[in-house]
């Protein structure tokens, strides 16, 4: 996680040029998805109301229907009930971030996301180990995304492992005034040709798919770029 300083007056930089243009290009690509999202969204709803409505008239005439018939319509409603739920959470997932800046410190953000998911840890045997190098690590961010981005980082890690496990959560001051957070775990690790995808809008590896759209890591990329921050993710199968 890295947090930086934009172009100054004078426009030196070439690299904080070249960052304010990802961000800029971000900004425009990920409207586009949404907005793409958007309108299958509102497309599956106009046809799931339609299918609603047939239900409805089919269960009034219920009594004259065989049985066979009966649990037809039950099964339709169920499976429209499902798709809808799938939409609406979709759609919960896809709002565009507003990033509002405040002075936060990141040691706090990530002790108070800790202590959140303390229960989750112990449920499943994992431990933390912390290792904070300033004893306050002061940036500009949006706190409740910037913590929505730990929450999704730490929940990737507990989910990657299998059996007892352990993270490592580091803070430490890099070159300049950038702020770094290092998340890392001895999960199972992602394939190399997965790799390059994970920050990519609805790819997903997992087995379970009803409340999973492949969008976690992509909103914490998402957050980052909009905070004038980066995200890199590395791994190894095994390590």
């Amino acid at each position: 996680l890295f947090l930086w300083k934009a172009l100054d007056k004078n426009g030196l930089g070439s690299m904080n040029g070249i960052k304010i243009y990802r961000k800029q290009n971000h900004i425009k690509t990920n409207r586009a998805i949404l907005t793409g999202t958007n309108l299958i969204n509102h497309a599956i709803k106009n046809q799931v109301y339609k299918i609603n409505t047939g239900i409805k008239l089919l269960k009034r005439n219920m009594p004259n229907l065989t049985p066979v018939s009966k649990e037809s319509v039950d099964m339709i409603e169920s499976s429209s009930t499902h798709l809808m739920n799938m939409v609406e959470t979709l759609n919960n997932k896809t709002q565009e971030i507003k990033i509002i800046k405040t002075k936060n410190d990141i040691n706090q953000l990530l002790d108070e996301v800790l202590e959140n998911l303390k229960s989750e840890f112990r449920e499943r045997n994992i431990s933390i180990q912390k290792h904070y190098a300033l004893d306050e690590a002061l940036v500009l961010c949006a706190k409740a995304p910037t913590k929505e981005v730990f929450m999704n980082l730490l929940r990737n890690s507990m989910e990657a492992m299998e059996g007892k496990g352990q993270i490592q959560v580091r803070t430490s001051k890099h070159i300049g005034n950038k702020i770094v957070v290092t998340l890392s775990d001895n999960g199972i690790g992602i394939a190399a040709d997965h790799l390059k995808h994970v920050k990519d809008p609805f790819f997903t590896t997992k087995k379970t798919t009803n409340t999973n759209f492949g969008w976690g890591l992509y909103y914490c990329y998402d957050v980052m770029m909009k905070s004038d921050g980066s995200l890199a993710i590395d791994s190894e199968v095994n390590k």
